[in-house]
């Protein structure tokens, strides 16, 4: 279950549904796979399991690229967010430009971020802090204390953030939204968690 784990130390607290959905298929694969090797079985039998190996390798590749991609977008919003970068989806889009997720034969997954392999989370952090300071795209990035919001988001919510452990207020976190998705949507990101949950 390579696969899984790599998903799960890219995903942190993330949704442990699509990990026990990906877990599945990788282990529903894995089983085939073993079958589709006995010998013991008549030829005809063999074959189809191999047919069938074929379409769970198909879905099992394309759950494990889309969760992927899902969970490197939340990552590099949040690093841009936490960076200060200014427009946010600009820079975000920029990363994932330098970004490739390709599936191994094995169905490991195989990052690359600028052309370098990608070895944790940490690693989009340092690749944003490079732009930061390169002179070429300095200018994304705000100066001063790093909030990553506009400055009109962030004059119009008063208090703390309402998604952050220790200062959930339901009723807050539902106001921002019904006024303000951008603001809802970086608050969200600030507090390590993914947008999608909420709607977003």
């Amino acid at each position: 279950m390579k696969t899984v784990k790599e998903l799960e130390k890219l995903a942190g607290d993330g949704d442990r549904q699509k990990m026990l959905e990906i877990a599945y298929l990788e282990g529903r694969r894995e089983s085939l796979l073993q079958g589709a090797k006995d010998k013991a079985l008549p030829s005809a039998a063999r074959e189809s399991l191999k047919k069938s190996v074929q379409a769970v390798d198909r879905e099992f590749r394309e759950k494990v690229r889309q969760e992927t991609t899902r969970l490197m977008d939340e990552r590099i919003e949040a690093g841009a967010v936490k960076a200060g970068a200014k427009p946010t989806k600009l820079v975000a889009r920029l990363v994932k430009k330098s970004l490739t997720v390709a599936l191994t034969a094995g169905g490991e997954v195989d990052i690359t971020l600028d052309g370098l392999p990608f070895v944790d989370p940490s690693d989009i952090d340092r690749f944003i802090s490079r732009m930061k300071h390169d002179p070429e795209t300095k200018i994304l990035f705000t100066e001063g204390e790093q909030t990553g919001g506009d400055s009109r988001s962030t004059k119009r919510h008063s208090g703390g953030n309402p998604w952050k452990k220790g200062s959930v207020n339901l009723t807050r976190q539902g106001e921002i939204i019904a006024s303000d998705k951008g603001l809802a949507r970086r608050l969200i990101v600030e507090a390590g968690l993914p947008p999608a949950s909420y709607g977003l």
